[in-house]
C-alpha cells in the first residue's frame, strides 16, 4: 500500500513475546499479537477470520520458548501458517506441534489466498522461565529477565554491565517454562557467610558451589536469596539451555480440590522440615516446642491452594537473617513477629529462608479460608466480605444498603465450610417476569430465592455452588449479603466425589427433569437441544461442574433466546455467550464450570457442549 495509507505497527518487543512487523492489506481487522499469543483475529476459535482475500502478515518472535496451539483450524491448504524455525507450512486442522522451539530471529507468516472461511489460530510461546516475584519492591531493578536473551535471568540491573551493588536481602522467584539444563553464564557472587544462595531442584548453591548444567523440567521453582552487605557483590547471570519442551512436573506436594497448601521448593531436598498440616504451615514438627532443622542454608516455596486469611499461631526465627516472606504484602517476618490477618490469593507464596546459624522455636502459621471462594464473577462486582469471609455479596456497597449491583450480572461461588447459609443484612433482587425482563435469581444448592426473601439457616456442604444472576433491568436493586454459621457436624455427610465426564452441581428448584442434562461427555440446556426448545414459563439455573481435564466444543450454534437474561457461562475461559454463538477447543480443567442460566420466558433449540477427546 501507499506510505501515506500504511498502518503504523507496532514491531518493538517491549514486555510481547511477539511483535507484528507487517500485515496486507493494512486496513485487516485481524492478525493479533496478545502478549504471549498470536492470533489470526480477535475472535479466534469462535468466529471466522476476516473474508478479505488475499490477506496476511509477518510476526517476529521476540525471544526464545516453546510452541503451544490453543486453536488451528485455517480451512483449506492454501491458507496456512510458515514458521521459519521448522521451515513447514501448517493448515487446515494440522497445526504446528505442542514444544516446538523458537528463537528470537525466527518469524511466523500467515497467509490466506482461499475463499474457505474458518476459524483461524491462537498461536502461543511458552518462555524458558519466568520471574515470579521480587520482594523488594521495583522488579525493573531486581529478579529480572536479561532484555538481550530471554532464557537468561539477572539478579539486578547493574549485572548486565558486571557492577557490583546486588541488592541487599532481597529474594527472587522463577519458575521454570522449558525443560533443559541450568547454568551460571558469565558471574555467580551473592554474599559471604553462606548468606547467600540459589537454590532450585532440592539443591543449594553458594559463591563456591555455582549452578552447571542442573538438569530442570518445566514447573521447576528457582529461589535466589542476597544477604545483608550484598552490594559488594556482583550477582548472578543464570541461563537455561532448553531442549524440547516436557510436561510440566507437579509441585513436591500439590494443590488438589481438597488441599489447601501446595509446597513448590525444600531445599535441601534432605530436609527435615518444612510442614504441610491440614490448614498450617509450619519450619518444622514440634514447632514453637522445639528447634528447627540446624542446617545452615534452607528454603522453602509454599503456595496457598485457596484464597484465605493467614494468621501465626507461633513465630520466633532466633535472626533477623532467618525470616519468613509473603507475597501477598510483601513483607518479612523474623525474630517474634506476628503474622495477624494477612489475605492470600492462590497466586501468592509463602517462602523460608534460613541462613543464619541462630536456632530456636520456628513458625507455624495457618490459613483460614472462610465459607466461601469467588469463581467466577462477570462484571467483577461480586465479592466475598473481605471484613468477614463467611459472607458474600452482589458489590461491596451492599455493605450500605445502596444501589448495590449492575443488570445483567452473574456471579459463582463454591462453598469452603460445612455449615447453614443465611441473609445477614440486605436482601433486595428484582422480580419483574415478561418476554424480555427477567428475575433475579439466587440460588443455594439447587434451591432459589427471589425478591425479598432469600436463604434462611439452609444447611450447605464443601463443594456446594452459589448461583447469582441479575436480570436486565432499566431499575437497579439493593442487592444481597449472604453469611455462613459454619457448623462441622454437618461434614460428616461429605459431597459425593465427581465422576464420569460431568456433574451437575447444581440445579434450581423450577427446573423440569429434562433441563439441565448430562449425556455422557455431553452436556446441554435440555434433552432435546438442537432440535425441540427449552422450556419458558419459569426461571432457572443450573451449574455443571467437569470431573476430567480436555477441550470442549459446542456440538451446534447455540441458539439461547435473545436478550441478555438467557446466557451461558463458560468457567474456564470466563466468556459469555448470549442470544446465539459457538466455541471450539476451549481447554477445561477438573472442577470448573459450566453455567446455564434461563432468566426470561424466550424459548429456544438452546446448546450442547462436548468433551472433545480424553485427557
Amino acid at each position: 500500500s501507499s506510505t501515506d495509507a500504511k498502518e503504523v505497527l507496532d514491531s518493538s518487543c517491549g514486555s510481547s513475546l511477539f511483535a507484528l512487523e507487517s500485515k496486507a492489506p493494512s486496513f485487516l481487522d485481524g492478525c493479533v499479537v496478545d502478549g504471549g499469543c498470536i492470533k489470526s483475529h480477535n475472535g479466534a476459535g469462535i468466529t471466522n477470520f476476516p473474508e478479505e482475500r488475499p490477506h496476511g502478515c509477518v510476526f517476529r518472535v521476540c525471544g526464545t520458548g516453546a510452541v503451544s496451539v490453543s486453536f488451528f483450524d485455517t480451512g483449506s491448504s492454501y491458507n496456512s501458517l510458515f514458521i521459519t524455525s521448522s521451515g513447514e507450512h501448517y493448515n487446515r486442522t494440522e497445526s504446528p506441534p505442542d514444544g516446538l522451539l523458537v528463537n528470537s530471529d525466527d518469524y511466523v507468516l500467515w497467509t490466506k489466498v482461499s475463499s474457505t472461511e474458518a476459524k483461524g489460530f491462537t498461536v502461543c510461546l511458552t518462555p524458558p522461565i519466568t520471574v515470579l516475584h521480587s520482594f523488594l519492591d521495583s522488579k525493573e531493578a531486581t529478579c529480572m529477565l536479561d532484555p538481550s536473551d530471554s532464557k537468561c535471568i539477572l539478579s539486578h540491573r547493574g549485572a548486565m554491565l558486571g557492577q557490583m551493588g546486588l541488592p541487599s536481602q532481597n529474594t527472587c522467584i522463577y519458575r521454570v517454562g522449558l525443560g533443559g539444563t541450568l547454568s551460571v553464564d558469565g558471574f555467580f557472587e551473592l554474599s559471604s557467610s553462606g548468606r547467600g544462595f540459589f537454590a532450585v531442584e532440592g539443591s543449594i548453591y553458594a559463591n563456591d558451589n555455582a549452578p552447571q548444567n542442573i538438569s530442570v523440567v518445566a514447573g521447576d521453582i528457582a529461589l535466589s536469596i542476597t544477604g545483608v552487605g550484598a552490594e559488594d557483590y556482583d550477582g548472578y547471570r543464570i541461563c537455561i539451555n532448553p531442549r524440547e519442551a516436557r510436561p510440566p512436573t507437579p509441585p513436591l506436594i500439590a494443590c488438589s480440590n481438597n488441599s489447601i497448601w501446595g509446597l513448590e521448593l525444600r531445599a535441601p531436598s534432605s530436609l527435615e522440615g518444612c510442614i504441610i498440616e491440614n490448614e498450617c504451615i509450619s519450619s518444622h514438627v514440634g514447632a514453637g516446642n522445639s528447634s528447627f532443622p540446624s542446617e545452615l542454608q534452607q528454603a522453602c516455596v509454599f503456595r496457598p491452594c485457596v484464597q484465605g486469611i493467614l494468621t501465626s499461631t507461633t513465630l520466633d526465627t532466633g535472626s533477623t537473617l532467618n525470616q519468613l516472606l509473603l507475597s501477598s504484602n510483601n513483607q518479612y517476618y523474623s525474630f517474634d513477629d506476628e503474622i495477624a490477618n494477612v489475605p492470600v490469593r492462590e497466586d501468592d507464596y509463602v517462602v523460608w529462608q534460613k541462613t543464619s546459624s541462630e536456632e530456636n522455636t520456628g513458625w507455624r502459621i495457618c490459613l483460614d479460608e472462610g465459607g466461601f471462594s469467588l469463581l467466577y464473577s462477570r462484571r467483577n462486582q461480586c465479592v466475598v466480605d473481605p471484613a468477614d469471609r463467611n459472607c458474600i455479596m452482589s458489590a461491596a456497597s451492599a455493605m450500605v444498603g445502596g444501589q448495590a449491583y449492575m443488570s445483567s450480572d452473574s456471579c459463582v461461588f463454591q462453598v469452603q465450610k460445612a455449615g447453614t447459609v443465611s441473609v445477614s443484612g440486605v436482601f433486595h433482587l428484582a422480580t419483574e417476569w415478561s418476554s424480555s425482563v427477567g428475575y433475579d435469581v439466587f440460588s443455594v444448592n439447587g434451591s432459589a430465592y427471589f425478591g425479598s426473601s432469600g436463604p434462611n439457616n439452609q444447611a450447605v456442604l464443601p463443594g456446594n455452588v452459589v448461583l447469582w444472576t441479575a436480570a436486565d433491568q432499566s431499575r437497579s436493586f439493593n442487592g444481597f449479603r449472604v453469611c455462613l454459621t459454619p457448623n462441622e457436624t454437618l461434614s460428616d455427610h461429605p459431597q459425593p466425589s465427581c465422576r464420569g465426564w460431568w456433574e451437575i452441581a447444581t440445579k434450581t428448584d423450577r427446573a423440569y427433569t429434562s433441563d439441565c442434562v448430562v449425556d455422557n461427555k455431553c452436556i446441554k440446556s435440555h434433552a432435546g437441544a438442537g432440535s425441540g426448545y427449552f422450556g419458558g414459563d419459569q426461571p432457572y439455573q443450573c451449574a455443571f461442574r467437569a470431573c476430567l481435564s480436555g477441550s470442549i466444543s459446542t456440538s451446534f450454534t447455540m441458539q439461547l433466546g435473545a436478550g441478555s437474561n438467557n446466557f451461558l457461562l463458560v468457567g474456564s475461559s470466563n466468556q459469555f455467550y448470549q442470544s446465539s454463538g459457538s466455541f471450539a477447543g476451549v481447554d477445561i480443567s477438573s472442577g470448573d464450570f459450566i453455567v446455564w442460566s434461563k432468566g426470561t420466558r424466550i424459548e429456544n433449540i438452546g446448546w450442547e457442549v462436548r468433551f472433545d477427546d480424553i485427557p
